[in-house]
């Protein structure tokens, strides 16, 4: 595998990111779950 490939995969500038997203996934999944209902959410996502 190549060396830079490895090396991005590892890196901060791909961690940030990817940790914004997941904050922003959980944070909009937690309003839309005080609007739903815990019920709703287990059905359609779980």
């Amino acid at each position: 595998m190549d060396s830079k490939i490895v090396r991005f995969l590892g890196s901060v500038r791909l961690a940030v990111p990817l940790l914004a997203a997941i904050a922003l996934i959980l944070i909009g999944a937690t309003f839309y779950e005080s609007n739903v209902g815990s019920a709703t959410v287990q059905t359609l996502i779980y």
